[in-house]
């Protein structure tokens, strides 16, 4: 994947394009994050360099984790946001994921006063910011470099977190399954019953 949607809002004086993903929105339990990730023209050459940025789901463990450890190596400025299981039951995953992306860019605003546009996965959007400074892009993840690469940073640190809860959570295969639904963990949650870490709005059709 390119930078020519990054290119072409950087020459119309966008000092920064910022690319906003989501990974966990269909877990049964854990939390969902959002990322931002910010690139900036001056970190052109270093972001060329980052080879077989792309969705996230379609990468192996090992190739997502070797590009966030060159996002970090690069200092590629990212901004996460952690929605809770009980924010998610109590306003809906859309709710959440869209106060997310609110919450990210304030962030990021009371940082920088430069220009930046936002670009966000399908489904995703600023409510606050104005709409000729954003766009959605269906399958962005596979579309646009900033997003795909805010897909790859949030699914590397979710995942992470997943699994040190499962050391805490043992019996569910969260180290594997990372919250989402498989028959190991849908079984697990009739025999066991649910753990604090379980979104209950999700649970409704199993338990």
């Amino acid at each position: 994947m390119d930078l020519k949607l990054e290119k072409s809002l950087w020459r119309k004086g966008y000092d920064a394009v910022i690319g906003i993903d989501e990974v966990g929105r269909g877990s049964l339990a854990g939390p969902m994050y959002l990322c931002a990730v910010v690139l900036k023209k001056e970190q052109e050459n270093v972001l060329k360099k980052i080879k077989g940025v792309n969705d996230s789901k379609r990468l192996s463990q090992k190739k997502r984790e070797f590009i966030f450890e060159q996002v970090v190596a690069s200092r590629i400025p990212y901004i996460i946001y952690k929605a809770s299981p009980q924010e998610i039951d109590t306003h809906n995953i859309y709710r959440v994921a869209i106060r997310g992306c609110d919450v990210l860019i304030k962030k990021y605003g009371m940082k920088e006063s430069a220009p930046f546009f936002v670009t966000c996965d399908g489904g995703l959007s600023v409510p606050r910011l104005e709409r000729d400074r954003q766009e959605t892009f269906i399958k962005g993840d596979t579309r646009v470099f900033a997003i795909a690469l805010a897909s790859i940073i949030a699914k590397c640190l979710r995942d992470a977190t997943m699994v040190r809860l499962a050391i805490k959570y043992p019996n569910y295969g969260w180290e594997q399954n990372k919250g989402y639904g498989t028959k190991r963990h849908t079984d697990q949650i009739r025999r066991l019953g649910k753990t604090p870490l379980h979104r209950l709005t999700f649970l409704r059709k199993i338990v």
